[in-house]
């Protein structure tokens, strides 16, 4: 019965993953000593400047395994791109008794990670001045992570429009309802106007925008007082 006196193993919680820009990410990695012996290991990382292990050696008796923790911080300027990270045990006096572990990180932007879709079914409306009207707006998450979103309205109906609420908290791939409330009033130039909604993450660039476009006209009887008038 020959066993093995000295022998190292590494494990990773995740071998692959996607990861946000401008977030931070954590993942497990168990270290275990395998053999009969106590022992010293060394921990080096091969990766990208934005990896690091919390970890660069332990000692480890018969058997025993502990955590080491690697922490990924991807910065907003880097390129979405696949990158592979190494992390190698080697025992402090030989290079004999090693292993090894790879994860395979795909970074893609901010923004991709929240996509935001925006749905308005009615586009275009038509109200008098002094009268209301209430749009529903489907606010969907269609990125990877649970995402908090602010919402902003902008255009030249923005005086007598409001939004309610202006920030939702969306999981993956599910969507919330909010609501613009159109009510011009009496001091409202008869005409064409609009307003474009808008989501963000903080002060992160647009993430989707649609805009609604509204005509405010006479009441049929202020029309036809005005009628009335003219005639005269």
């Amino acid at each position: 019965n020959i066993k093995e006196c000295y022998s190292v193993g590494l494990t990773a919680e995740k071998v692959s993953d996607r990861v946000c820009n401008s977030l931070e990410n954590t993942y497990s990695i168990t270290a275990r000593n395998n053999g009969q012996f106590e022992k010293e290991y060394l921990f080096t990382l091969n990766g990208p400047s934005w990896a690091t292990i919390d970890k660069s050696s332990l000692l480890l008796k018969p058997g025993e395994e502990q955590k080491l923790t690697l922490t990924v911080n991807p910065q907003h300027n880097v390129i979405p791109a696949k990158y592979n990270i190494i992390i190698k045990a080697i025992a402090s006096d030989s290079e004999k008794v090693a292993d090894s572990v790879e994860i395979f990180l795909t970074t893609v932007t901010k923004e991709e990670c929240y996509q935001a879709y925006i749905g308005i079914d009615n586009k275009e409306i038509e109200l008098y001045y002094d009268s209301t009207a209430t749009i529903p707006v489907v606010i969907e998450n269609r990125g990877t992570y649970t995402a908090a979103y602010d919402l902003s309205m902008t255009g030249t109906a923005s005086d007598f429009v409001y939004l309610n609420p202006s920030v939702v908290t969306i999981d993956p791939s599910k969507s919330e309802l909010v609501y613009l409330y159109l009510a011009p009033t009496g001091q409202v130039v008869k005409g064409e106007y609009s307003i474009t909604v808008s989501t963000r993450l903080g002060d992160s660039p647009v993430l989707a925008a649609e805009t609604v476009r509204i005509k405010v006209t006479d009441s049929p009887e202020k029309a036809e007082e005005e009628k009335q008038v003219e005639e005269k």
